[in-house]
């Protein structure tokens, strides 16, 4: 929740084409981060690999590669994908300018993983705890920029 609470506070006062476009690139680097710590100790060969212009360089790759290697869900996958189109979306259409618009709307619409963080806390606590952690995810995702 804590660190939840803290994006929140960060992206808060941030312009919606900022959260798309920032928001992704950290998880990006969020993915990055998980390839590197699954692959051989030999920076030369990783960095080969991840640099923008290699193999791995491109979030598609890495998300795919991240799932082959079963380090990450179909779902997270699928939301990773949906991610960069809302961030293409913002960063290649001038017009996009909210996440309110079509087809932005309808890419946040179909993300999986809020209502899969919904479900968490009833699985993970019980009791009021439970309760006011679902009523806190279901808040902060309630809408399209959330």
């Amino acid at each position: 929740m804590d660190v939840m609470a803290a994006m929140d506070r960060e992206f808060h006062e941030q312009p919606d084409r900022v959260i798309a476009i920032v928001g992704a690139a950290y998880l990006d680097s969020t993915l990055e981060s998980l390839l590197r710590g699954v692959l051989i100790d030999s920076h030369d060969e990783v960095e080969r690999l991840l640099r923008p212009d290699a193999p791995l360089g491109a979030n598609g790759a890495r998300c795919q590669l991240a799932y082959c290697l079963g380090l990450i869900t179909r779902d997270q996958r699928d939301d990773l994908k949906t991610i960069a189109k809302i961030r293409n979306a913002f960063a290649h259409d001038f017009n996009v300018a909210t996440f309110d618009v079509s087809p932005v709307r309808d890419y946040c619409s179909s993300l999986k993983n809020p209502e899969q963080l919904a479900a968490m806390p009833g699985q993970l606590f019980s009791g009021d705890t439970a309760k006011r952690l679902t009523e806190y995810v279901r808040e902060i995702t309630s809408t399209p920029r959330e």
